[in-house]
């Protein structure tokens, strides 16, 4: 195995540009939290999936989760009329079945081209 040094600050606080391991990258800053919003966003989709009526499922999936505003992409208008007119009912059975959407307030639903 590689014995790889991680970059460390000089006197003036900068840090190296050596390179660094992608595991090490991916553990902070930026790209964490973007790993982490994946991660969460994948569950959110899983959970979306356990919650939808089985003809629901091949047509919808989490884009998502802005602000307030969980996003949910279908594959045309008429997927997307179905969902918006069962939309208060999915989030709040979402809400129950998956933590971290206490302050999501509506369902956006959009078209997939």
């Amino acid at each position: 195995m590689m014995n790889t040094q991680y970059p460390e600050e000089n006197s003036s606080g900068e840090t190296s540009k050596d390179p660094q391991l992608v595991q090490h990258c991916l553990k902070q800053g930026t790209l964490k939290r973007l790993v982490e919003k994946a991660h969460f966003l994948m569950a959110l989709d899983q959970a979306l999936q356990e919650v939808l009526s089985p003809e629901y499922q091949a047509h919808c999936q989490v884009m998502n989760l802005e602000g307030t505003n969980l996003i949910v992409g279908v594959n045309n208008a008429i997927w997307a009329t179905r969902l918006r007119y069962e939309g208060r009912d999915i989030l709040a059975k979402l809400k129950t079945k998956l933590k971290g959407l206490e302050g999501v307030t509506s369902l956006q639903v959009r078209v997939m081209v």
